[in-house]
């Protein structure tokens, strides 16, 4: 055990997670969040957004000095957003 009697303990995402959900509507307000707009349980991701799937392939243009593949209107949004 550490000095001054402190341990440790690892905590699972899950685990945190149902603890957090414990949180009464007035402790949070005592924490200084509103529990109708900022719950502490909504801090912890249980979803992840993902971009969709092209349902086509990328086909190799042939004008292209690069061998760069096509890139739909969608796509050129998606990378834009990147960059």
């Amino acid at each position: 055990m550490p000095e001054g009697g402190e341990r440790k303990q690892i905590l699972s995402a899950d685990k945190v997670l149902q603890i957090l959900k414990n949180i009464s509507d007035e402790d949070c307000r005592i924490l200084g969040l509103d529990p109708e707009h900022a719950h502490p349980s909504w801090f912890i991701l249980q979803v992840l957004p993902t971009r969709y799937s092209s349902p086509r392939h990328r086909m190799p243009l042939k004008s292209s000095n690069e061998g760069l593949s096509q890139v739909s209107a969608l796509e050129k949004k998606d990378l834009k957003a990147l960059i």
